[in-house]
């Protein structure tokens, strides 16, 4: 079982923090308090994504201003007399202000990556306080138009351990069963059809003589 956990404010330039509101099936498996907890780490984790944003945001701004200023004292110089000794420059002064605007953003998007690790880390860490609860960041992509953005989001798994897999029954104690080593009181308290369907499960990982022997013990027992 398992329930979607919010991040608010990926679409905007502000901070994205964690939706608070305290999932349903965490009852009994985590206090309020606890659940309070989490999400402060969270919320202090995702921090640096702000900050990334605006630095983002202003980097574009002002290499677009200085395009523009750019182009504009171009126009009035190259009308002038010195106007074909600074054409050789010209590719310089384009290129320079763009290779260092994408370094900027590059250093940026790393940055980011680095935040969404660590957030993943303080979900791990927080399932391995718990033996039945597991949190993990998970992403969709979400189309708007042309356009398609990837939003990131907290999945929270209950009754599936701390690495998120399904708990399934001990594959010992099926054995057990298929073989005869527990009491009779626990056999007769099951049919022979669950049984069965327990074989069935354990199929994949038996050699077709041990399945057909098996199979046969139980249905001996009608």
């Amino acid at each position: 079982m398992s329930t979607r956990i919010e991040l608010n404010g990926q679409m905007k330039i502000g901070q994205i923090k964690i939706e608070r509101s305290f999932p349903g099936i965490l009852n009994g498996q985590m206090s309020e308090s606890e659940w309070t907890n989490f999400c402060d780490r969270v919320d202090q984790t995702l921090l640096p994504i702000a900050d990334v944003r605006r630095k983002k945001r202003k980097m574009t701004l002002i290499f677009i201003l200085l395009m523009v200023i750019f182009f504009g004292v171009f126009a009035i110089f190259i009308t002038g007399s010195g106007g074909i000794s600074f054409l050789p420059f010209l590719p310089v002064v384009i290129i320079a202000p763009f290779i260092i605007n994408v370094c900027f953003m590059i250093r940026m998007s790393k940055k980011a990556r680095e935040t969404w690790t660590q957030l993943k880390q303080v979900c791990e860490d927080e399932s391995n306080r718990r033996s039945n609860v597991s949190f993990h960041v998970r992403d969709e992509k979400i189309y708007m138009g042309r356009s398609a953005m990837l939003l990131n989001y907290i999945e929270c798994s209950v009754g599936t351990g701390n690495y998120g897999v399904t708990a399934v029954p001990e594959v010992g104690s099926m054995f057990d069963q298929m073989m005869g080593n527990q009491s009779q009181a626990t056999q007769d308290s099951r049919s022979v059809a669950d049984r069965l369907k327990d074989l069935e499960g354990l199929k994949p990982i038996l050699s077709e003589e041990e399945y057909a022997r098996k199979r046969k013990d139980i249905l001996a027992e009608v």
